[in-house]
């Protein structure tokens, strides 16, 4: 399981995802134990900016042409995967060398974000995966919004073209929980993480 192998323990609370210490650890920013809190392996409670470690961001100035990646992640897969939902494990698979749009992370946080997770426990929870993040630049910026009209009949939003344009951009393929991409008469190579 992801949540044991990058040092981070996840537990359910309801239909939702709760970040918390362990029994008996006070959380790093004095709040209570019902609040979200990260916990580390080596038994302390995350602390100040999150790790930078494998996480990755490629510069704008060196191009997109240098990343050597398999695959280009939708927030749908990663959620998926900090959610411990079937699929999980293909997503996983592939984080050593999968990346993600800044708009798809945006998703990311956000969803993380109204399951009142706190700031630095999203970043420190996001970080940890190593993804690879590519700026949402100029030319992503058009190329998804030229995506719109072939694409408006199936209702997709921002993230879901910024994903698809990042994969075609890139030549690799994308992978998501949303059945409905397989459908999409576009150049890009879908994959289904269930």
């Amino acid at each position: 399981m992801l949540a044991r192998s990058k040092c981070l323990v996840m537990r359910r609370r309801a239909a939702s995802p709760v970040w918390q210490c362990p029994p008996g650890q006070a959380p790093a920013d004095g709040g209570s134990s019902k609040e979200a809190d990260v916990f580390v392996k080596d038994g302390r409670t995350a602390r100040g900016p999150p790790p930078r470690g494998p996480a990755r961001e490629e510069r704008a100035d060196e191009g997109h042409s240098a990343l050597i990646s398999q695959t280009v992640l939708d927030a749908t897969a990663v959620l998926a995967l900090l959610h411990d939902e079937p699929g999980e494990e293909r997503v996983a698979s592939l984080l050593p060398t999968a990346v993600i749009s800044t708009v798809n992370l945006a998703e990311v946080a956000g969803k993380l974000a109204e399951s009142w997770i706190p700031e630095r426990a999203v970043k420190t929870v996001v970080g940890e995966l190593g993804l690879q993040v590519i700026p949402f630049d100029e030319a992503l910026a058009f190329r998804a919004g030229l995506l719109r009209p072939a694409t408006s009949d199936y209702g997709l939003s921002l993230g879901d073209r910024a994903c698809l344009t990042l994969g075609q951009h890139l030549r690799k393929p994308v992978l998501t929980a949303d059945r409905m991409w397989k459908t999409l008469k576009l150049d890009a190579v879908v994959g289904l993480i269930r």
